[in-house]
């Protein structure tokens, strides 16, 4: 199921549902199927995985969640997707990083005002440093991310 998310062959993902596989199987370092297919920005198959009921935060070995890593990928359909589904906006990784925190940081403003506007947590801090979204931004000189998180009264 994993191979075959990361290739986006969503119909074999679509086969594999219906032969009820593990849809939350994990590879050696913690990623499932779901988290892949996020990763590979595979529509598709993330909306398959969804809608049979994938784990939605199932995280990663470091504490990376779906969400998360379409926040860092610049994924902006997954996030999309996975808002909408239902995913946990706020989770941290062992470091504390939030989606909102990596979006900031790789200057994703797109995925940063989805965020803000599913109502995020804008001054959640980093707890490897106490690090926030807004100074990520101004650390890493996206200015569009800087505007948007200070005018959703970001800290």
């Amino acid at each position: 199921l994993i191979i075959a998310a990361q290739n986006g062959h969503t119909d074999i993902v679509k086969l594999l549902i219906e032969a009820r596989v593990d849809l939350n199987a994990r590879a050696n370092n913690g990623v499932t199927a779901l988290f892949i297919a996020v990763q590979q920005n595979n529509t598709d198959c993330v909306k398959a995985l969804i809608n049979a009921g994938a784990d939605l935060d199932a995280a990663t070995s470091n504490g990376a969640t779906p969400l998360l890593i379409a926040a860092e990928e610049g994924n902006t359909d997954c996030v999309k997707i996975l808002i909408e589904a239902g995913a946990d906006l706020n989770a941290q990784t062992n470091y504390g990083t939030t989606p909102l925190f990596i979006a900031a940081q790789k200057g994703h403003t797109d995925i940063v005002k989805l965020l803000i506007k599913a109502k995020a947590d804008l001054d959640a801090p980093r707890t490897s440093d106490g690090a926030t979204p807004l100074s990520i931004a101004a650390e890493t000189g996206n200015t569009d991310c800087v505007r948007a998180l200070s005018e959703a009264g970001a800290r």
